[in-house]
């Protein structure tokens, strides 16, 4: 049960993705958002150190480069179109 509680933030923003971001942002940038606030929200490091934060948007930037080679380039799948991309 405890596990439950500790993923319930994560599918709850997934689906916040599914159902109204990705329509209205569009696929990655909404899935950048998500990536990152959900790193940030189960990452252990300090929220107030800089580092921290350059770390996490790299990592959060080199997942989603690696989805959109994967799902753009590779796989040529029609993603959700939005204000920015």
């Amino acid at each position: 049960l405890r596990t439950l509680w500790n993923v319930l933030p994560g599918i709850g923003l997934m689906a916040l993705l599914v159902y109204v971001l990705a329509d209205w942002l569009g696929f990655y940038a909404a899935s950048t958002a998500v990536f990152l606030a959900l790193y940030a929200f189960y990452d252990p490091a300090p929220h107030g150190a800089i580092g921290t934060w350059v770390r996490r948007a790299a990592v959060t930037l080199g997942f989603m480069a690696v989805m959109y080679g994967l799902f753009a380039l590779v796989l040529q799948v029609q993603t959700p179109r939005g204000l920015l991309l």
